[in-house]
């Protein structure tokens, strides 16, 4: 009878065979690998990153608070200056109106000149304050005494003049001779006119008698030897008044139009507060980013920004997996199965990610002089896609490569990093210009090189509509 012992032997034998490297053992070579393996740059410098972080936004807020203390006390002294001033106005006597003086003046006998009535020789009753556009200063014919003046004028009549009117605007004294301007409206005008004092004793001469009963005045020249009572006063009060009037002639048709065509280019929409939309570019060590973005100034000192952004990281080339592996830590083969043919050697490994993010900001911000405002924020980006596109050589059994290119999804969480920003902003309403530096720790790797994308520059171009802040 055959036994079977001898398989029984055998079998035993190769159960107890067990292989050379195991599952475990795996993990314990990983373990020790990354315990000895030097920390990276994040790793090493991430605490002092976060400090000095720190230490810059609370430098910045305490600068901020300084400066808006500092502006709240000037506004705080120019109200209380204003209020003083105000007082002052009010607790100020009102001057009283000062009565006007009318002086009657006559021809004298055989002269061509105008001298004074006394009191005795005024048969002119004087009209009373209020009516001010009835008094005249009556300038008549020179006789033996009233009657014989009225008797001689039947034969020549000549008409009333109001020669009492000290506005300089209405005539112009130099060097103690003067012209009567031709004006259909002098009478009415002069009516409520401040009236020129005339005392006793001044004599005013006369070349040619004027007429107004056509309501015409013939330019006249006159020889005052008034020029010396006229105060310096009057003549800045006449300066002023025409001053003030020929500032408020209104503009001309074609400035008018051109300012309404400026106004028209801008669109008028009722919005409360300011918005702004535009485009940025921003690069750092990481890659380069497209951006378009909004940005709400939600108060005088706050805003919030969003958009989408495309982020092309820069491209990482590998000779073999064997580098991948020590760089990357991370296996090839493992992460893209079914695209790696196993029985070929890979070599030349290229990866290219692309990012799309919808970065999410809030912002400080202050206004400096001249519309220019410094800013500093933080935020996060949410991640709507991230691909990789990888490509690769394989050297086949008969040393013939072939290329070969897939796409793959990057492993990257939905909030995926913490954003820091600070930069300045210039406006030209409606175009405002941003230039700002960030940095950005993103939670995974994007590239074995760096885990945080910054120190980065960032510039953008924005329209800005609805009112300003």
């Amino acid at each position: 009878m055959k036994t079977n012992k001898f398989e029984d032997t055998i079998r035993r034998k190769l159960e107890s065979i067990e292989p050379d490297f195991q599952e475990k053992d795996w993990a314990n070579m990983q373990r020790y690998m990354r315990a000895q393996s030097p920390p990276s740059f994040w790793q090493q410098h991430s605490s002092w990153i976060g400090y000095a972080a720190a230490a810059s936004v609370s430098m910045v807020m305490a600068f901020m608070y300084v400066s808006q203390r500092t502006q709240n006390n000037h506004l705080t002294a120019d109200v209380k200056k204003l209020q003083h001033q105000i007082e002052a106005i009010k607790n100020a006597p009102t001057l009283a109106e000062k009565p006007d003086t009318v002086y009657l003046i006559k021809k004298g006998d055989g002269s061509d000149e105008l001298i004074a009535l006394s009191a005795a020789d005024n048969d002119i009753p004087i009209a009373p304050k209020g009516t001010l556009a009835s008094r005249k200063t009556v300038i008549s014919r020179g006789g033996a005494n009233a009657n014989n003046r009225r008797a001689e004028n039947l034969a020549q009549p000549v008409s009333d003049i109001v020669a009492a009117s000290s506005n300089p605007g209405l005539a112009n004294v130099d060097g103690g001779s003067g012209s009567a301007g031709n004006n259909d409206n002098f009478v009415q005008s002069s009516a409520g006119a401040e009236r020129l004092t005339i005392p006793a004793g001044i004599q005013v001469g006369l070349q040619q008698p004027v007429d107004i009963h056509n309501n015409r005045f013939d330019v006249n020249k006159m020889k005052y030897n008034l020029v010396n009572r006229i105060s310096k006063h009057q003549y800045q009060q006449a300066l002023l008044a025409s001053n003030i009037q020929k500032s408020a002639l209104p503009a001309s048709g074609k400035k008018t139009e051109q300012v309404a065509q400026a106004e028209t280019i801008i669109p008028k929409l009722d919005l409360k507060v300011p918005y702004r939309f535009g485009a940025g570019i921003a690069t750092d060590g990481v890659g380069k980013t497209k951006s378009v973005s909004g940005e709400v100034l939600i108060a005088r000192k706050f805003s919030i920004s969003a958009g989408i952004s495309w982020l092309k990281v820069k491209p990482m080339e590998f000779f073999n997996e064997k580098l991948f592996r020590e760089k990357s830590r991370r296996d090839f083969r493992g992460e893209h199965p079914g695209e790696v043919p196993v029985a070929l050697k890979v070599y030349n490994i290229r990866v290219d990610p692309t990012v799309v993010q919808i970065p999410l900001t809030v912002a400080f911000r202050n206004n400096i002089k001249d519309n220019w405002a410094y800013y500093a924020g933080a935020g996060t980006n949410f991640t709507v896609s991230a691909k990789e596109k990888v490509s690769f050589d394989a050297k086949g059994a008969n040393y013939a490569y072939m290329n070969q290119h897939f796409e793959a999804k990057s492993d990257v969480p939905l909030i995926s990093s913490v954003n820091l920003t600070m930069g300045l902003e210039k406006t030209w309403y409606p175009i405002v210009v941003q230039a700002e530096g960030y940095l950005y720790a993103y939670f995974n790797q994007l590239t074995p090189l760096s885990q945080s994308a910054g120190p980065g520059v960032k510039v953008k171009l924005m329209y800005q509509i609805g009112g300003k802040m």
